[in-house]
């Protein structure tokens, strides 16, 4: 759900979670270590910084590429004035492309899909909540990785 008195086209600090298509576990594995991430895995984070870098004006002060999910801490002060600066506009774009790219080198089927529909953000409303979603993105593999111990 969004929020309606939001408007996500203003600058401001968003973190951002997309899933794969039945959670399947596409971008790698978990260890002891972190994320042990699959060829699928190193072309997404690739796309994702190909995206960061079309759009130079979102930066990204968090991210992890988890096997079957994807968080971001992404953000923005100003956009130039001909560019689509909503949080949609970056999700459509990231999940597009990298899904395009899967196919077209050869990792996916064409009639396969990659991710669910859609994605979830929580607008960042002040600094400690904003260190507490950087440090949540930064755990995530550790606690996957205890929660798969147990």
């Amino acid at each position: 759900m969004r929020l309606t008195s939001h408007d996500y086209s203003a600058p401001g600090w968003y973190f951002v979670t997309t899933v794969t298509a039945g959670r399947r576990k596409l971008f790698g594995s978990v260890t002891s270590a972190g994320v042990d991430h699959s060829p699928m895995g190193r072309l997404v984070l690739d796309e994702w910084e190909s995206t960061l870098g079309v759009k130079k004006w979102i930066s990204c002060a968090g991210l992890v590429l988890m096997p079957d999910h994807f968080h971001a801490l992404v953000g923005w002060d100003a956009v130039p004035g001909n560019r689509d600066p909503s949080l949609s506009s970056l999700m459509s774009n990231f999940k597009g492309h990298s899904t395009k790219r899967l196919r077209q080198c050869g990792l996916l089927r064409s009639w396969d899909g990659v991710w669910a529909r859609g994605y979830w953000d929580h607008v960042i409303r002040d600094r400690r909540h904003f260190d507490a979603v950087q440090r949540y993105i930064e755990a995530n593999p550790a606690r996957a990785w205890e929660k798969a111990r147990r």
